[in-house]
């Protein structure tokens, strides 16, 4: 959701004409917003949008699901099951197609491709960098943070290090905070 909310300053800054055929010359000045009003609240994303440049949203959302693919696979499933390995080499042409797919359609230039080819798994990077790693399930009950509260350290501790399936038998009937 990241990159969708600064994609709209990329739009603003980019002054390239759309790739399209309708993008450039007098059909163009057709769709040219006539107000400061249209340009912050027209993203019309039919056939008459020119300005969707620098970067796209589909290669950004695609590369965002596989960059939570490759974090998450391993955890969930053995890390050199069969099933990983075939969708990682799935990945790949996928994305080969779509990225084809877009320039041949002439959605957008290639370089809005190859940024957001690089843009979402930078994000992607800087949130985990930036956010730490994801909390355990123990950390979300309200007698793990009772024990912080506390100060016993040790039965946090002893909490944090129990499996799920132990998480899962301590949480039923209690309220998660």
């Amino acid at each position: 959701s990241f990159l969708y909310a600064i994609r709209p300053l990329f739009f603003l800054a980019t002054s390239l004409p759309g790739p399209s055929a309708k993008c450039v010359g007098p059909d163009e000045e057709k769709l040219r917003p006539t107000s400061w009003g249209q340009v912050f609240t027209d993203f019309s994303l039919g056939a008459d949008n020119c300005g969707d440049l620098d970067f796209s949203g589909h290669v950004s959302g695609f590369m965002c699901i596989v960059c939570i693919f490759y974090h998450y696979a391993p955890v969930l499933w053995h890390p050199h099951s069969r099933f990983i390995n075939i969708v990682r080499l799935l990945l790949v042409p996928y994305c080969l197609v779509l990225i084809g797919f877009i320039l041949a359609a002439h959605n957008h230039y290639t370089v809005d491709v190859v940024t957001a080819l690089f843009l979402a798994p930078g994000a992607w990077r800087l949130y985990y960098l930036e956010c730490g790693e994801d909390p355990l399930p123990i950390t979300f009950l309200r007698e793990y943070h009772q024990a912080l509260a506390a100060g016993d350290e040790e039965g946090a501790e002893a909490m944090r290090r129990m499996t799920d399936e132990q998480v899962v038998v301590k949480t039923n009937g209690l309220a998660l905070t």
